[in-house]
């Protein structure tokens, strides 16, 4: 297994994102009727940011991993934590580690 990178993360401002970039996990909510998720279905948030679009999934029943690159993120206020979701903060290099 590799070891976690060590590189510097960029920073992100979670309260600017949901301001100025909602418009990125309202086009992601727009794609939900086609991954018509069920109760108990397991699904993969990759760059799930502040977690709205989570947060939807979750609200069918689905159980819902999220991962981030930023901490910022995914410890935002208005992070919506649900019984069926978790989350983590990991890079790609962290998450498929054979993708060059």
């Amino acid at each position: 297994m590799s070891e976690p990178s060590q590189e510097k993360r960029p920073d992100w401002n979670a309260n600017l994102y949901d301001a100025k970039h909602a418009f990125v996990w309202k086009f992601g909510a727009d794609l939900l009727p086609l991954l018509a998720p069920r109760p108990g279905e397991r699904i993969l948030d990759i760059g799930c940011g502040t977690g709205h679009l989570m947060a939807q999934i979750a609200e069918s029943g689905g159980q819902v991993v999220g991962v981030d690159r930023s901490q910022e993120m995914v410890a935002a206020p208005n992070w919506s934590r649900t019984r069926n979701t978790s989350f983590f903060v990991l890079g790609l290099a962290e998450i498929c580690p054979m993708i060059p």
